[in-house]
């Protein structure tokens, strides 16, 4: 049962990240699809955020602050705060950078509060303006999550009953086929153990994917889907229908 309930998983990501050790990573970029034209930036590295910010003045014209170090609010906190600048003079971009022409000025803070994997509060002042926007990852290109990963599912497996319950870690090899309409069939082989076929369909919000497929091993929801050049990660969950075994971890994988 529980290399069944270990083959069954592709993924349910929690709210937690793989590209930062911190948290989700907030890493992308964030906007209003209504408000096309303006958004923010975020590059997360462990626990601390740099924000760039590309919006318009009071004049009507284009120009942008930068929040260097926001960090978190508290320990833990997915709300992440920090001073914000303007550059006032630098360098032209046709000549020899000179770092004496460079020069910024505080002009208020910036706070974020990642609300979900996707969505997200931005709250900033400017010279005593001050803005809240709910804003979500913007999408423009859907990653490519076809080919073949060894992988290896840990987590733990609960209300399965005596001998199966508690941690586990087992290897396996996912085979992924995505269609141009982003369709995705799933092979999931766990060694020595069950294959699963699944078949559902992949969508994304910035760089973070989601899958919702079923199949012969039960239903797969998968969130926060990561792909880079070298491989796939996500956390999971996996139940079959109509029973309270489950199981609750991670899947980390390479290219092949």
């Amino acid at each position: 049962m529980k290399r069944l309930f270990a083959a069954a998983l592709l993924a349910w990501m929690s709210f937690a990240a793989h590209a930062t050790s911190y948290s989700t990573d907030v890493t992308d970029l964030w906007y209003i699809p209504s408000e096309s034209g303006w958004g923010v930036n975020f590059i997360q590295q462990e626990d601390t955020l740099f924000g760039t910010f590309f919006v318009y003045g009071p004049d009507n014209k284009p120009t942008w602050y930068v929040a260097p170090g926001m960090i978190p609010t508290s320990s833990g906190s997915l709300t992440f705060a920090g001073d914000l600048y303007t550059t006032t003079t630098g360098s032209w971009f046709g000549a020899t950078w000179n770092p004496s022409l460079l020069g910024n000025r505080n002009v208020g803070t910036a706070t974020f509060t990642l609300q979900t994997v996707t969505t997200g509060t931005l709250t900033y002042s400017i010279d005593g303006v001050s803005v809240t926007k709910q804003v979500v990852r913007q999408l423009w290109k859907y990653e490519v999550l076809g080919g073949t990963y060894p992988i290896v599912l840990a987590g733990t497996t609960s209300g399965c009953g005596q001998g199966i319950d508690g941690y586990s870690e087992t290897p396996a090899l996912l085979t992924v086929t995505q269609g141009s309409d982003n369709s995705v069939s799933i092979v999931e082989s766990v060694t020595g153990g069950t294959t699963c076929n699944y078949t559902g369909t992949y969508t994304q919000a910035g760089r973070m994917g989601t899958i919702s497929a079923s199949g012969n091993c039960g239903n797969l929801d998968a969130d926060e889907v990561q792909t880079t050049f070298t491989g796939i990660t996500f956390r999971l969950t996996a139940s079959t229908s109509g029973s309270s075994c489950k199981f609750v971890g991670n899947i980390a994988g390479v290219r092949r």
